[in-house]
């Protein structure tokens, strides 16, 4: 989050952007997480296995019916943890009394969140503000995980920090002005857009664009996005016909689809740039460049080296503390968005391996990782390409701010993931202005950013920024907002140990639909449709003959009401409607 915001904050865009060492398992030691799981506090281990696969869509006619969805009921996803938000009483009032039950109560007229984050302070003697909330939470089912924003001041230090902004604008290689002596190819999953480029001679080929704008004469990062299952290549790097690197060194990676890359600061002028990449030998699959502008901050903050083993104990005590309270938190953060840290303690990606393979060992609660602010992957791609430091990370976290549909998949995080698991741990959508949380039909954009979250991106749990504010779930007189009753569609029925079902289907446009297996064994469909058109929709649920069916629907008019439910036919198909701009919920059984 980008700022205290005691009064609504400005929104989030894509522009803008001591405890002992145990490390990897070896000789004479036991691993963290080797203890963790006898401690009983192992990760579930979810279900999912590959890459996810995107609601289908077509264009129907309008008004006619569009078609028929299949519900695999014997082919589980991933294991759901469920929905939530912050609760932050440092910032801002703690959640009063009735204020919980709406939360986190499973009643009609409550939220059933069953995720909540609260913040690890910096200072001692306010701990004790989160009590309260996170016991009810508890209470009522709810798992209940920390993140920390600042370490205590006797840790700190600032610094002169010179880092790129932001994930940078993409240029895809297929798009290249200028493509020589390349083909372009689609064979290897994991690249983004429309393909990558291959070069078809081993030197001498060539990628231009003509005009990469940049908004000052200033210097910039040049990241290239490249596969290279062999040995190393090297490329020229020409900005504006200038030869900046002669031979920029590619290493090899570590199969073809596994996407990595390099950086080469450049000068860019204000406007237009001509940015061309030369093959000096080699021939690495290219998908594209993105580049960042070099950020100065004069005062950044930083956890300072050696005060490594006290910021462990740091976050060990605060662990103890909740226990001791009656609190067993599910996991602890390292630090929350320590890639956007303007306003609080930045980590480099080298950095954080540090303090996880040598510090983090002896945290005995569940690990949170890296929690960068856009889902940006040169954060935790190094997390993950280090046995030592991945050996001591249970959940990958990440924000969604601004971050594109077609950053959501991650092969790398999937191949190496083992038991653990993938939260989306902070967001607040479109927008944080003003009692924007009862606008319509804007308010879908938050079914629709946890259906992506569910469905395209694979995460197992979807956490909002605060759970009261006059852009979230609950308003500030304790109602539900409109945003709150969309994301009750998933909350109050998604709650820990369900699973999401393979969903095959035609589709329609502006219309995504997911299903998952409840927790009580009841099947769960969640349908969006923001189109303007009505439609008429079927269901089959393959292994599974549907006994009853219970409906919901949020909509214009309608907050969360219980509607008519739709026809079980001769076959066992649900058949109902989704009214335009509107999210139904069915539940099963």
């Amino acid at each position: 989050m980008s700022s205290h915001d005691p009064l609504p904050a400005s929104p989030r865009s894509a522009s803008h952007p001591p405890a002992p060492a145990s490390g990897a398992d070896g000789a004479g030691t036991v691993s963290r997480r080797v203890a963790l799981a006898g401690l009983g506090i192992a990760p579930v281990v979810g279900a999912a296995a590959g890459l996810p696969v995107a609601h289908a869509e077509s264009t129907p006619q309008k008004g006619a019916a569009a078609g028929q969805a299949v519900i695999r009921t014997s082919q589980p996803r991933q294991t759901i943890r469920g929905v939530g938000g912050i609760n932050f009483p440092e910032w801002i009032p703690d959640l009063t009394p009735d204020q919980r039950e709406t939360a986190f109560g499973t009643e009609e007229g409550q939220l059933g969140f069953a995720v909540l984050r609260i913040p690890v302070s910096d200072r001692r003697e306010t701990w004790g503000l989160q009590l309260e909330t996170a016991l009810r939470a508890q209470e009522h089912g709810a798992i209940v995980f920390a993140s920390p924003w600042y370490p205590p001041k006797e840790m700190r230090e600032t610094f002169r920090r010179e880092e790129p902004g932001g994930a940078g604008s993409p240029f895809p290689a297929e798009e290249a002005q200028r493509l020589e002596g390349v083909r372009v190819a689609t064979g290897v999953s994991g690249y983004r857009g429309e393909g990558y480029v291959v070069p078809t001679t081993d030197s001498g080929a060539v990628i231009s664009w003509d005009a990469v704008t940049a908004y000052r004469t200033a210097p910039y990062r040049l990241s290239i996005r490249y596969a290279l299952p062999s040995q190393p290549a090297h490329l020229q790097v020409r900005i504006n016909g200038d030869v900046i690197a002669t031979e920029l060194e590619l290493p090899a990676t570590a199969s073809a689809k596994d996407w990595q890359e390099v950086e080469v600061d450049v000068p860019f002028e204000a406007g237009g740039n001509a940015v061309e990449l030369v093959t000096v030998d080699g021939r690495p699959a290219v998908d594209g460049i993105r580049v960042r502008r070099i950020e100065v901050q004069e005062d950044a903050m930083r956890l300072r080296h050696d005060a490594y083993p006290a910021y462990a104990q740091h976050l060990q005590d605060f662990v103890t503390f909740m226990r001791e309270n009656g609190v067993d938190l599910h996991a602890i953060s390292i630090q929350n968005e320590p890639d956007y840290a303007h306003e609080w303690t930045w980590w480099t990606p080298a950095e954080m391996i540090d303090f996880l393979e040598n510090h983090a060992g002896g945290i005995d609660c569940r690990i949170i990782a890296p929690e960068s602010f856009q889902y940006l992957k040169d954060t935790s791609d190094p997390i993950i390409r280090s046995e030592a430091a991945w050996a001591n990370v249970d959940i990958l976290g990440a924000h969604l701010y601004g971050t594109q549909p077609d950053a959501f998949e991650y092969p790398l995080f999937h191949e190496n993931k083992g038991d653990r698991e993938l939260w989306m741990t902070e967001v607040y959508v479109p927008n944080s202005e003003p009692d924007s949380n009862e606008r319509w039909p804007e308010s879908l954009v938050v079914g629709e950013s946890i259906h992506d979250s569910f469905v395209v991106a694979e995460f197992q749990a979807y956490v909002w920024w605060y759970i009261r504010r006059n852009y979230g779930p609950i308003s500030e007189d304790g109602s539900i907002s409109h945003r709150g009753h969309v994301m009750s569609h998933f909350s109050r029925f998604l709650r820990a140990g369900s699973q999401r079902l393979v969903l095959d289907g035609d589709g329609a446009e502006g219309v995504r639909e997911s299903a998952y297996r409840a927790a009580d064994g009841s099947v769960v469909i969640v349908a969006i449709n923001s189109s303007e058109t009505p439609l008429s929709r079927a269901y089959e649920l393959a292994g599974m003959r549907p006994a009853s069916v219970e409906a919901w629907r949020t909509s214009a008019e309608e907050r969360s009401a219980v509607v008519e439910a739709p026809v079980i036919d001769s076959a066992g198909a649900l058949r109902g409607e989704l009214p335009a701009q509107s999210i139904t919920t069915y539940v099963v059984r």
